[in-house]
Formats: structure tokens, sequence, C-alpha cells
């Protein structure tokens, strides 16, 4: 059994559970930032940040327009927080871990994000970047994205540089936007990274891979792609990558 003691770093913000919830409207004011966040969790300037937090079975709408909003964001630090059951409509960006700092020791690790679904978002359903504050270290670290959907956005996952990234049963259908040359998975400087059981439909095309040393991409599904060219895009740097077999029809 876990006690206390087993974590000398954290010091506020652990296995806290947000429950059968339901979010509208707002956020207005957030630590006077033109970026709102509906549900925030880490804590950017030290390592006792925000770690072993649940958030279920919820439903958040209707954020404030005039500012960019993210419906669930994720900065360091934080370790081993889940994120299940909820739904996102409407935010400018449904899902977000990013790096908060340049410094490398402090990290997004061990986050599960299981039956996420993000609804017309005006940016993108999910922003997954360390480098996002200028970090060169793989903050993102140990994340699994499972039987997430993704409907009427006008992008879709955008995660860059980051390490041991799962992305299993993945929905994504009817694009907000069909005139941007657009991807379903856009994944660069990921180690260890596996796209597996997907369904990606409608979009420009389905995955763009660039520098993901031994990448697994297969057993996917890819239907009315847009463009006439590849499903993937094998951009460079994916040495040793498995991208077959992956079904694309028509």
């Amino acid at each position: 059994m876990l006690k206390f003691e087993d974590f000398p770093l954290f010091a506020n913000e652990i296995f806290n559970l947000v429950q059968d919830f339901v979010l509208l409207g707002g956020p207005t004011i957030s630590m006077g930032s033109s970026s709102k966040a509906g549900i925030r969790i880490g804590n950017p300037t030290h390592l006792a940040g925000g770690s072993y937090n649940t958030i279920a079975n919820g439903k958040m709408s209707l954020p404030d327009t005039g500012n960019t909003t993210y419906g669930i964001d994720i900065i360091p630090a934080s370790v081993g927080n889940i994120i299940r059951d909820v739904e996102i409509r409407g935010y400018s960006v449904g899902l977000r871990i990013v790096g908060a700092s340049a410094a490398g020791a402090i990290k997004v690790e061990e986050t599960t994000v299981e039956n996420l679904e993000i609804y017309n978002a005006t940016d993108r359903a999910m922003l997954l970047r360390s480098n996002g504050n200028g970090s060169v270290t793989r903050i993102i670290k140990n994340l699994d994205i499972i039987n997430c959907k993704i409907f009427g956005c006008t992008r879709h996952v955008d995660l860059i540089q980051a390490e041991n990234v799962n992305i299993i049963g993945l929905k994504i259908i009817r694009p907000g936007d069909t005139t941007t040359f657009n991807f379903g998975i856009d994944a660069e400087n990921v180690l260890l990274l596996r796209i597996n059981n997907c369904y990606i439909a409608d979009t420009q095309r389905a995955i763009r891979l660039k520098d993901n040393p031994n990448a697994r991409v297969v057993d996917n599904t890819f239907c009315d792609l847009i463009s006439a060219s590849p499903a993937i895009n094998d951009v460079s740097g994916n040495t040793g990558a498995s991208l077959t077999p992956n079904t694309k029809v028509p």
C-alpha cells in the first residue's frame, strides 16, 4: 500500500478526485492569463505539482469565446494523472499537455487519457508539446491515449518531442475544416511511439511522421481520405519504423 511518505517531492494537489461534473461557460479568470483552462493540473514553478489525480465522468462546454481556452490542461510538474470518460465541446484546444519550463527536471509523466471525447475544438483537439515553452528535453513521458474520439475539429493530434507514447483505438471523424492540409496525427521527435487500432476518416492524410525512430504504426484503418497521397507521410528520420500493415478504404 502506498503511503504519503513514499512521495517526498509532492506537497500539494495529490490523490484528488473530480467526478460526475458538468462545467458550463467560463473560464473568465485564470491567474491573470489570457489563456484559460477549464481544469488545470500541475505547477510550473517547482517539483511539488499536481499528481495522482483523477478527472472522471464529466462534461465541459460553452467556454469563454473571448480568450484561448483549454478544456483540460496538464503542465509540469505532474505524475500519474488519469483523465477518463470526459466530454469536451467547443474549446480552442480540448486537451493540452505542454512543457511549462525549460527545466527538463520538471516533467509530465505517467498520464492516462481514456474515453475522452472532443467536439468542435476551434484550434486543435490535442496539443501535446514538450517544447511548448522552449524546453529541449522530453518533458512529456509515458503517455497513454486510449479509445478517445475526436469529432468536427479543425485540427486533431499535434504531438512533438515526447517519449513512450501509446495512441490506441483513437477515432477521428468529420473534420471541421477540409480545406486546410491536415493530418489526423502529426508526430515529430517522439521516442517509442505506438499508434495502433485507430480509425481516421475524412482528413487530408491520416498520419505524419518525422524523426520517430522505431515507431510502430500498424493495424489502423484510414477511410475516405481527401488527399490521393499515401495515408502515412513518412517525412524523414523514422529509422526502423514499422508502418505496415494498415488498411485504407476505399
